[in-house]
This record gives structure tokens, sequence and C-alpha cells, in this order.
């Protein structure tokens, strides 16, 4: 009897607590924000006067960062159940940035991090991309570089129609390598490559997703809705 229950305890123990991706513990600069559905977009390198807001997670889960005028410093968890992190706690401080769009962007910026959500990292074509979503469809994209002039801003790629019911088109003048259809909570459903810049998505069910289109120059968000 001991023996079955010091099993099903390390199984649950398993099931409970997660090992997160060890590339995640980095410094990563922020480069597009969005809250929520009903949120403020945020293009980072379109912002002016320029920012650099940017965070940085350590191996022991303690994270810290910068807004606009403002810094934070929290802990996340990585529960591995509903959510691929949490957040534990977060702390930032609030001067007035003196300036309106800073004070908005970091009000949309210090809203989103505070939440549970989903990420995933991969390749960009320069460094690495992290992105962060979460249950309100919401998310954020973070470079482990600087802003640079390489990066690309999102009227480079345009889809259509959205909402979609079956064909979706894809516009964009780099080469598109493959789109990911990601869920409302942070699961792949689908990994596709366009034929002629559109997809066929006639068999995805009614919702709202993420769109992940992969370029040779980048990586781009867009949110998509199929009827």
């Amino acid at each position: 009897m001991k023996k079955i229950v010091l099993i099903f305890t390390l199984l649950i123990g398993f099931n409970v607590f997660s090992q997160p991706d060890p590339d995640i513990f980095q410094t990563w600069y922020l480069t597009f924000i969005l809250s929520s559905d009903g949120g403020t977009p945020y293009t980072v390198s379109e912002i002016n006067p320029q920012i650099s807001p940017n965070l940085t997670i350590s191996e022991n889960y303690s994270f810290n960062g910068q807004g606009a005028c403002n810094t934070f410093l929290g802990t996340f968890a990585f529960p591995g159940t509903d959510y691929d992190f949490e957040i534990v706690n977060f702390e930032p401080t609030t001067l007035n940035c003196e300036i309106s769009i800073h004070n908005s962007f970091e009000s949309e910026y210090f809203g989103f991090i505070q939440g549970p959500g989903w990420y995933e990292i991969e390749q960009d074509g320069t460094g690495l991309e992290l992105t962060l979503t979460n249950p309100i469809f919401g998310w954020a994209t973070f470079k482990n570089y600087p802003l640079s002039s390489t990066d690309f801003k999102s009227e480079n790629i345009k889809i259509y129609p959205n909402p979609v019911k079956s064909e979706l088109f894809i516009e964009h003048m780099s080469e598109i390598q493959n789109v990911k259809i990601i869920s409302s909570n942070g699961v792949i459903i689908k990994v596709l490559k366009p034929k002629h810049n559109k997809i066929d998505l006639s068999d995805l069910r009614s919702g709202i997703y993420f769109l992940k289109v992969i370029t040779d120059k980048g990586i781009e968000h867009k949110k998509l809705i199929k009827n």
C-alpha cells in the first residue's frame, strides 16, 4: 500500500509541476503588447518619445523589468496545469511618466504582465521570440535582442477576410515559412504552409484565434475570427 501511495504522489507531482523551457531565463525586449481583446495595442517601435521596455526572468523564477518610466519585479510560477505560467506577485513603481502615451502604454503592459497565461519560444531569423498569451485574448511579444531596423511593423502583413469562413489570404513581401493557428488558451491547433498566399480553414471551429505568421524576416501576430 505504501508503494502505491508513493507512486500516486509522484504522479501528481509530475502533473502539477512542470519544467519551463530554459531559454525563458534571460532578458527579453518587448515589441508589442495588447492586454485583452478590448485593450489598446501598442507597437513599441511606434511609441514616441522612444522607450525600451524589457523583462528579465531568472532561473529562480523571479523577474524584473522596465516599462516606460517605471520598473517592476515579481515572481513567476510554472504550474503545468491550466496555464503555462502564473504570477505569484507583482510590484511596480508608481511614478507619473508625464507623457500621456507612456502612461497609457504602461497601464496596458503592467495590466497584462500580472495575469496567468501561456508562452511559446521560437527562432525568428535573428534570435529568439517569446510570445505570451492570456485567457482574455491578449498577447505580448518579446525578442531576446534590442529593437532594430530589422523589426517589421504589423501593417507589412495583411490577412483577409477576417472574420473568415474557409479560405484565408495572407499578403507579405517576405517568404512565409508557416502559419500557426493558436487557440485562446494557448494551444497550437494547426501549423500550415500557405499555398499561393492562402490557407484553408474550413475545418476550423468557430471562435477567436491567434495567428502567428513566421517569415524569413521575422514573426508577426494577428487576431483571427472564424465564422
